[in-house]
């Protein structure tokens, strides 16, 4: 696990280095507020469940994972990066199909290798997206 990421603690973590989270800088406590102790939030929980249900092959975006969990896409990418390492967080895309920044190469890496096709920079959501 990367320094400073704790996980969940639900049981998500594959014991695999492909699901380790790149070593970014975690974004300030933006949407966390009253998460003290304890934890993650709930709605943390709700979006780590809801990336763990995204298959090998497939892809979401920040906005339709947060649709899902009940929160928005910028409280998705806070998710994933703070608590994101035993999940597939690479599976979470922006809404035109692109990579977060900083983490295009080790996410198009790990999309290559589950069979997703990553093409100018980009995937096409037509033919990868989960259908919720």
């Amino acid at each position: 696990m990367a320094e400073g990421r704790p996980t969940s603690g639900v049981g998500r973590s594959q014991n695999s280095d492909v699901n380790a989270t790149p070593d970014v800088p975690a974004s300030p406590d933006a949407g966390v507020a009253g998460a003290s102790g304890g934890g993650p939030p709930d709605w943390v929980e709700r979006v780590l469940d809801v990336v763990a249900a995204i298959p090998p092959g497939l892809v979401s975006t920040y906005g339709e994972v947060g649709r899902v969990a009940g929160c928005g896409p910028r409280q998705v990418g806070n998710a994933l990066g703070r608590y994101g390492s035993g999940v597939p967080w690479w599976r979470v895309l922006r809404a035109n199909g692109t990579m977060a920044p900083g983490l295009a190469d080790e996410q198009s890496r790990r999309l290559a290798l589950e069979g997703v096709a990553v093409v100018g920079g980009r995937v096409d959501l037509s033919r990868y997206r989960i259908d919720w």
